[in-house]
């Protein structure tokens, strides 16, 4: 998306600027050229001083950890940091302050938040919106590409069998993968802190905590709320399994979407070839995971039709820390920009006019 960088400028913070999904947002907005007047990095106490590199510069920025006063002051806050913390210093929230993009969990399926993945249901933001919620990277995978299918037709039933990688777990599930992968090569001891199990030449048949009515776990059923939540189908059958392999990166799911009508492959094809962020690969090409990193596109394979047209089936891929988290963040803001939806500090209107979010 081109912004007029000229008209405008913005105070932009990332509270969590040092974390897997804080990082990839900083490197995103440099790389797009995101319209910065300044750019504040936070973060805790221990990553408080460090450099981190902006415009070129590669000591740009020093972290420093949260200060309400100077995000008072911030027309768009990033918000990339633990649910805990998000909650402490961005919540209760008010329109003194400018737009908070939130990349955790705290405030998903809160009232007066709005629940977006960008190109899906960014309709939904008007200048009234001062805190907006993006859903987990599932959700972020998959919704673009059913969003595309119901195009073609409405989908009755959507069925997803969805990889995770240690990354879901941060930086904590990267570095256990590693320790883990070293010390069986090496036939001595691993940790199992952040994985209940092996995870290293392993898989998990379940992830995302207990496993509640009906027999999906809290990631599962999250997912399929937000799936309802981002396109307004509060009644779609969904049904997600989720699996956590031993990679670093990356998220990747087969799914399989019922629709009310008949289609062609070559239909779904060339609507997915007109649709921005895929990437689609021909029956002869191999798709692998590696393939999606750093990428800003979802990757769609194995497209398959069945004989009634009515049952689309293929395999869908992207970065997760990229595309499904950061990029999804900047692309909201970049289109918060375009319609003009993030008021400058002088230009703040009384804090009446727009709706207050207090969340527990």
């Amino acid at each position: 998306m081109e912004l007029d960088t000229e008209k405008h400028k913005f105070r932009v913070a990332i509270v969590g600027a040092t974390g897997l999904v804080g990082s990839e947002i900083l490197s995103i907005l440099d790389e797009k050229g995101f319209p910065c007047d300044e750019i504040l990095a936070f973060a805790s106490e221990e990553s408080r001083g460090t450099r981190l590199q902006w415009r070129g510069e590669p000591d740009a920025l020093r972290v420093d950890i949260v200060n309400a006063a100077a995000l008072e002051t911030c027309d768009l806050i990033f918000s990339a940091a633990p649910e805990g913390v998000t909650k402490r210093h961005l919540q209760p929230f008010g329109a003194r302050r400018g737009v908070v993009i939130d990349c955790s969990s705290s405030a998903r399926f809160h009232d007066g938040v709005p629940l977006i993945v960008a190109g899906v249901n960014t309709s939904e933001l008007d200048e009234n919106v001062r805190y907006i919620a993006t859903p987990g990277a599932i959700a972020a995978l998959v919704a673009p590409v059913v969003d595309a299918i119901r195009r073609l037709t409405v989908p009755v039933s959507i069925f997803g069998t969805v990889f995770v990688s240690a990354s879901h777990q941060g930086r904590a599930g990267m570095d256990e993968l590693s320790a883990q992968t070293v010390g069986l090569l090496n036939q001595t001891e691993y940790p199992t802190t952040v994985f209940s199990e092996r995870l290293a030449f392993n898989v998990h048949g379940r992830v995302g905590g207990t496993l509640k009515g009906g027999g999906g776990s809290e990631l599962e059923l999250q997912a399929v709320k937000e799936l309802r939540t981002v396109l307004d189908e509060p009644e779609l059958e969904i049904d997600i399994l989720a699996a956590q392999i031993p990679v670093f990166s990356g998220i990747s799911a087969h799914i399989s979407v019922v629709g009310s009508k008949s289609i062609t492959k070559e239909n779904l094809v060339a609507e997915l070839d007109t649709c921005p962020g895929f990437w689609l690969t021909s029956d002869e090409e191999r798709p692998t995971l590696d393939q999606v990193g750093q990428r800003d596109d979802i990757q769609v394979s194995r497209l398959r039709v069945s004989p009634d047209g009515k049952r689309i089936g293929m395999w869908i891929a992207t970065d997760n820390l990229r595309r499904g988290s950061a990029l999804n963040a900047v692309k909201i803001a970049e289109h918060l920009v375009s319609d003009g939806l993030i008021p400058t500090l002088k230009d703040r209107v009384r804090p009446e006019k727009f709706r207050t979010v207090r969340l527990a």
